[in-house]
């Protein structure tokens, strides 16, 4: 963990320093080493919360992006259970950054429980994905939005059936430069990813209904695709048609 309370206040580790828990009030010791990233830890037992995942540069990075009160902020739910939210808005709007392994019924466990939850993952834990990601780079249109049902993105294969609203961090930058992440949609016909500027992103999570109007026009979007595709396939579809009505015609009588 990032924080502690020490003397009321929530507090980042510092040597010999010991404070409470944010969420269930035990003592915590901050862990100050050369190797991994300083942190807050239990004293004698292991994390009290049991989504809790040890944090990377990569949360960390995304997190200060948010006010220091939204991070880590325990939340409880009518039975008791009490969960650590990455970052917690606080009209009770949600974002969890996940960097490891997950399993589904813990990502349906999260979204019961947060209820307003956005999800941003990591992108790049699969080698191939991140390889695919590079070539579909240039294949973004102008509108922000590619195709890539055909490239069987791993990440997108897990997540797309798991939550209503991902983003995935492929830790790239467009090409003016700027960070960006992606809005994955998808449907039986296709995948497809919604570029997002991080700073956009990040303006539009603070404010309430901000991501309301770009998830608005992606799903706009997605529909103008799916269009696109139905038009192709029923071409496709009336071109054997009358391929077929010539053969009839003109070969089948000298089979």
């Amino acid at each position: 963990m990032n924080y502690a309370i020490i003397e009321g206040k929530k507090t980042m580790p510092q040597k010999q320093l010991k404070g409470k828990c944010i969420s269930c009030g035990s003592e915590m010791i901050a862990k100050c080493g050369d190797v991994k990233l300083h942190h807050w830890a239990h004293k004698g037992k292991r994390h009290c919360d049991p989504w809790w995942e040890n944090e990377t540069e990569w949360h960390r990075g995304w997190k200060n992006l948010f006010p220091e009160d939204w991070r880590e902020v325990p939340s409880k739910d009518e039975n008791g259970v009490k969960h650590i939210a990455d970052i917690k808005r606080p009209d009770g709007f949600f974002i969890e950054f996940q960097n490891s392994a997950i399993s589904i019924e813990e990502v349906e466990s999260r979204n019961l429980f947060y209820k307003n939850l956005v999800w941003v993952v990591n992108g790049c834990r699969s080698v191939l994905d991140l390889e695919k990601s590079i070539r579909f780079s240039g294949l973004i249109t102008c509108e922000g939005i590619v195709d890539v049902t055909s490239m069987g993105l791993r990440v997108c294969n897990k997540w797309k059936k798991l939550a209503s609203h991902i983003f995935i961090d492929f830790k790239d930058n467009s090409s003016d430069g700027r960070k960006r992440i992606f809005y994955l949609i998808s449907v039986d016909k296709c995948d497809l990813l919604c570029e997002l500027q991080v700073e956009d992103f990040v303006l539009m999570a603070k404010s309430r209904g901000g991501m309301k109007p770009f998830i608005q026009k992606a799903h706009k979007l997605k529909d103008e695709v799916i269009k696109s595709i139905d038009e192709k396939i029923a071409i496709e579809n009336e071109n054997k048609r009358k391929r077929r009505e010539w053969e009839k015609k003109f070969i089948d009588p000298f089979r």
